[in-house]
């Protein structure tokens, strides 16, 4: 049985007409956890992830495949899905150190973590050099303020992939963890080189229009 299939006949036994119109009408699903678990162990959160890390090593081709599929059965799923798997798992894989990866991806992937991306702000969307945000360093570690809007995943989110403006003209991603003391995030989590985020974000924009 190829992706596809398996992806819809999962998302047929998984995500039936009464599972949905239940969500749908109570804005929640209790058995979320379980469902994600569900796609971890069939390494579907993490289908451009690499083999090492319990990943698929597919492409995007692959990865539109499975969202598509999940989307057949519930759009809002669907959304869910792809702001895991994508902006902050693919991101993570494309971009983080070695340490990082070797920390977060296994327990985004198998399904332990829910994974989101925080952007959007309430007066700046998708043009990252308006948001204010901002992350200040202290020896080592970052002081994050002000907040985020619009974050799918929010509530569930165990790790949250976060850019925050390191200068005027700069800004950084920082990998936040959820119960992380205060809004201090370790130098150790930062992604990339300061102020050099802007690449990451854009670059990641690519894969994100084509897979969501």
């Amino acid at each position: 049985m190829d992706l596809r299939e398996t992806v819809r006949k999962f998302a047929e036994r998984e995500l039936t007409d009464e599972t949905v119109r239940a969500m749908d009408r109570e804005s929640h699903w209790p058995h979320f956890r379980q469902f994600w678990s569900k796609l971890g162990s069939m390494s579907l959160l993490g289908v451009t992830g690499e083999s090492r890390f319990g990943g698929l090593g597919l492409g995007y081709f692959e990865h539109s495949l499975v969202v598509k599929e999940i989307a057949r059965r519930c759009p809002a799923i669907a959304v869910s899905y792809g702001a895991h798997s994508n902006p902050c798992v693919n991101q993570l894989a494309l971009n983080a150190t070695e340490d990082q990866k070797r920390k977060y991806l296994p327990e985004l992937i198998d399904g332990s973590h829910v994974g989101a991306m925080a952007i959007s702000e309430v007066h700046s969307g998708s043009d990252p050099m308006s948001m204010k945000t901002v992350a200040r360093r202290h020896k080592d570690y970052y002081v994050l303020n002000r907040s985020k809007f619009w974050i799918t995943n929010a509530s569930e989110a165990d790790v949250v992939f976060v850019y925050a403006k390191t200068s005027d003209t700069g800004i950084t991603p920082f990998i936040v963890e959820k119960g992380m003391e205060g809004f201090r995030v370790p130098v150790a989590n930062m992604v990339g080189q300061v102020d050099e985020g802007v690449y990451v974000l854009m670059s990641g924009f690519d894969y994100e229009r084509l897979v969501l």
